[in-house]
């Protein structure tokens, strides 16, 4: 078996990696609590920006439809929120 047919089956058989196009329901709900809050309280997605020490366009495409939101990115938004990282999880 040569080197290249050895790649196609391993690439094959080998599970790829989810991209960040596809969210779980709990990322969904995150992403939809946030909004809530900003818009409940009038801030906008740059004032929440400053807050966290995010900057502005990576916080906009961590919070759009398949965005990545990290732990550590959760903790920043609810500390610059004033309410506990549970809060944005139930």
């Amino acid at each position: 078996m040569d080197s290249t047919t050895l790649t196609r089956e391993i690439d094959h058989k080998v599970p790829q990696r989810a991209t960040a196009t596809h969210s779980s329901a709990s990322e969904i709900k995150v992403r939809a609590k946030i909004e809530e809050i900003l818009t409940a309280r009038g801030i906008s997605l740059a004032a929440l920006a400053r807050a966290t020490g995010i900057p502005r366009e990576s916080l906009r495409r961590k919070v759009r439809p398949g965005g990545r939101i990290m732990m550590s990115d959760l903790s920043r938004i609810a500390t610059a929120l004033g309410i506990a990282p549970s809060e944005l999880v139930r």
